[in-house]
């Protein structure tokens, strides 16, 4: 089970943490900055954010650094957390 404070980090807040233009960059990198580290994701948010992020310069690779280096991990599966997910919706 995921720990409660075990930040999930969703494709809208990893493309605005990456992309200065974004119009949300600066809350998210105010978010990043207050959570614990890495952030945990699965291979469909990597997916749609390479995706919206190959339309800005360096975007897919700037995100491939943070997998990369550990400060985002792809340790979420949603069948092994469907429980915390569920409780999360229900919040």
């Amino acid at each position: 089970m995921i720990p409660p404070l075990t930040p999930i980090l969703d494709t809208g807040p990893l493309v605005a943490l990456l992309n200065r233009r974004n119009e949300h960059h600066a809350w998210a990198v105010r978010k990043a900055d207050r959570v614990e580290q890495p952030f945990r994701s699965c291979e469909a948010v990597l997916t749609e954010a390479h995706f919206l992020l190959s339309r800005t310069t360096n975007g897919s690779r700037q995100l491939g650094r943070l997998v990369d280096e550990g400060v985002v991990e792809v340790s979420f599966s949603y069948a092994d957390h469907s429980r915390g997910v569920h409780r999360l919706m229900a919040a």
